[in-house]
């Protein structure tokens, strides 16, 4: 039975896909992350917002096998506010038999790497 990977006061499936990067043996998607009261770089959300969000790293190391993600350029974004672009919310992460499985606009992702970490940025630095 799969289970969801979950970090603490954050909902990763209202979390907004701006963008992915597979490189050597590295996965990053660069996200809008949502905050739930109780993380530390929680504020209230804005007007307009209907979360905290904060720009942040889900980033998947050592990756050994992978399947299923779709190259950036074949995936249409959507229009946001401000006439910014982004690629939808992550719709799932599961620990899976073999790895994860992570599922969004990008594609089905299978993966095989160590448990994944999220990363957030305040005033352009990574906490």
């Amino acid at each position: 039975m799969n289970k969801n990977v979950e970090f603490d006061y954050v909902d990763i499936e209202n979390s907004i896909v701006l963008g992915w990067v597979f490189d050597n043996s590295m996965l990053s998607f660069e996200l809008e992350v949502a905050l739930s009261k109780g993380h530390q770089c929680y504020s209230m959300p804005k007007k307009n917002e209907r979360a905290c969000f904060k720009r942040g790293q889900l980033i998947f190391s050592n990756v050994t096998e992978i399947d299923g993600l779709l190259p950036m350029e074949n995936v249409i974004p959507i229009g946001g506010i401000a006439n910014e672009y982004d690629y939808d919310t992550v719709h799932c992460i599961l620990i899976a038999v073999e790895g994860y499985y992570i599922e969004g606009e990008f594609g089905e992702v299978n993966c095989q790497s160590e448990f994944p970490v999220l990363k957030i940025t305040i005033d352009n630095e990574p906490t």
